[in-house]
């Protein structure tokens, strides 16, 4: 191959991880968007439901628990609605937190680098469209031109 096809190839793999990751960019910031609207609906249930604690004791009349139920039960949807939205960023990102720390980690990573936990690998799925050459021992993906497997080591033919 000659150098103006590698650079030619080289240039091209630059500018497809830079909109890949300008895409990922996109839509984690879609994500927050949505986090954001979540949060203030939450805010919003809550003032609401101190307004009714105060009108009752200016009126002084009673308030009951059963009052505030459906409120309390939004609440609850929209924290579960942020903790999945969460979940998709982590996924756009490729990555995922400690379970014992909470530190953000690659999704391969064994160990935390912060507290030393065992974690559990998250074995990535190559989309099926990307699919190329992979590693007869390990299966794992590799490079057009590799002469040696990045997973297991293996020499390749």
């Amino acid at each position: 191959m000659s150098f103006l096809e590698n650079l030619g190839k080289t240039i091209s793999g630059a500018a497809q991880t830079a909109a890949k990751k300008s895409g990922e960019m996109v839509e984690i910031t879609k994500i927050n968007m949505t986090i954001g609207s979540e949060e203030d609906k939450i805010e919003k249930i809550q003032l609401q439901m101190g307004k009714k604690v105060y009108d009752s004791a200016v009126a002084g009349t009673p308030i009951s628990l059963d009052d505030f139920k459906d409120g309390c039960n939004e609440i609850t949807e929209r924290f579960s609605t942020i903790k999945d939205l969460k979940s998709k960023i982590l996924e756009v990102k490729s990555i995922k937190l400690c379970t014992s720390c909470g530190v953000e980690l690659e999704k391969e990573v064994q160990f935390c680098n912060k507290c030393g936990s065992k974690q559990e690998v998250v074995v990535a799925e190559a989309p099926a469209a990307e699919a190329g050459p992979v590693c007869p021992k390990c299966n794992a993906p590799l490079a057009a031109d590799a002469g040696f497997c990045g997973s297991c080591g293996e020499k390749l033919k």
